[in-house]
């Protein structure tokens, strides 16, 4: 992988062409490797019209850095296990993101380092519970919600201190973890997004079952099946 990796560097860095038609960038696994990092931090360096990117690093979050001068202006979707701290100035750069996949905050702090991020045109957010808000209160136009639970201190995160934001009122679609042992649990999230459609809730890692929630609007479908 390391050598197909120097290949690929090699041909945008010689063939301007090439760079400019790159639009779509992956990278995981054996690319995600701290061995493969330099490379890869060059790579998008000569890359300048990527419209959708996804970069799973696999070694400690505290080395994985962007350079700084990293500014993509096509870029609508962003999936990334950089921690958000790491990640916080790359975001201010990059107001067009549309689709927004974030892993573990990685902070010792009582807040997420995202607070104040300003995403004009985010309606479709990925990330653990405690940094939904960091991204909303500043306003957007968020329609679909996905809430992980990547920690320990994800699934102890208060199920709704995250749902007091304005955003929740256009709110269509939400699939979050939850704890079977929250009472009331349909009728909080009814009264908080009253607008929403279709709803998933998927039970915690330990649990030996998942349960799908689809369409409540209508009709309530409760579908079982073995993780």
């Amino acid at each position: 992988m390391f050598e197909e990796l120097e290949k690929f560097l090699c041909l945008v860095k010689c063939q301007g062409d090439i760079a400019e038609r790159v639009d779509i960038i992956k990278v995981y696994d054996d690319a995600g490797t701290w061995t493969s990092f330099k490379t890869v931090q060059e790579i998008l360096t000569c890359i300048k019209n990527v419209t959708c990117m996804t970069l799973q690093f696999s070694f400690e979050p505290s080395c994985q850095i962007l350079p700084t001068s990293l500014v993509f202006e096509h870029l609508t979707t962003l999936d990334v296990n950089i921690p958000h701290a790491t990640i916080a100035h790359f975001l201010t750069k990059h107001p067009y993101i549309t689709n927004l996949v974030l892993g573990p905050c990685n902070t010792q702090q009582d807040f997420c380092p995202l607070t104040g991020c300003h995403l004009p045109n985010l309606w479709e957010l990925t990330c653990p519970p405690g940094c939904v808000r960091a991204l909303t209160n500043t306003g957007s136009p968020l329609t679909r919600l996905r809430i992980i639970h990547g920690t320990v201190q994800d699934a102890n995160f208060p199920l709704f201190n995250f749902m007091r934001i304005k955003t929740l009122s256009i709110l269509t679609v939400l699939h979050l973890d939850f704890d079977h042992m929250v009472k009331q649990l349909l009728q909080q999230i009814s009264v908080a997004a009253p607008a929403l459609r279709i709803l998933k809730l998927t039970e915690c890692l330990c649990s030996e079952v998942c349960h799908s929630v689809c369409d409540i609007v209508d009709t309530l479908t409760i579908s079982t099946v073995p993780v």
